[in-house]
C-alpha cells in the first residue's frame, strides 16, 4: 500500500509540474531534484524562483492539515500552497484536485482577473 500512496503522491506532483511548465513556469521540477525541499514540506520547486509560492502536493483520502504542514515548513519567504487530491476509500476515480491557499493570494487573483478583463 506505501508504494501506491508514493506513486500517487509522486504523480500527482508530476501533473503539477506539468501544468505550471505549460503556463510558463519552465523551470519547475518535483522534489526529486531537492532532498533538502521534501525535507521542508516543499514537493514543487521552481529552479528560476519565478514562482512566488512554495508547493506541497496531497494525494488523500482525508483534507490535510494546511497549518500543521505549513507550520513544518521551515521556509517562510513566499506563501504556502496545498494541492490537495482527494482519493476514494474504494480505489476508484478521484473526485477532483483543489488548491488550499492563503486567503491574500486568493484576493490578489481575482483582483488580477477582473483587471485582465
Amino acid at each position: 500500500m506505501a508504494k501506491a500512496n508514493k506513486r500517487k503522491g509522486s504523480s500527482l506532483e508530476l501533473d503539477i509540474v506539468h501544468k505550471l511548465n505549460d503556463i510558463g513556469y519552465n523551470t519547475c521540477s518535483s522534489r526529486s531534484n531537492s532532498k533538502m525541499l521534501d525535507n521542508a514540506k516543499v514537493d514543487v520547486c521552481d529552479l528560476d524562483g519565478n514562482l512566488d509560492c512554495y508547493i506541497q502536493a496531497k494525494c488523500t483520502q482525508n483534507l490535510p492539515s494546511y497549518f500543521k504542514i505549513k507550520e513544518e515548513c521551515p521556509l517562510k519567504d513566499k506563501s504556502f500552497h496545498l494541492i490537495w487530491k482527494k482519493q476514494e476509500k474504494d480505489g476508484g476515480n478521484s473526485p477532483g484536485t483543489v488548491a488550499i491557499i492563503p486567503i491574500e493570494d486568493y484576493w490578489e487573483y481575482l483582483t488580477l482577473k477582473l483587471n485582465l478583463k
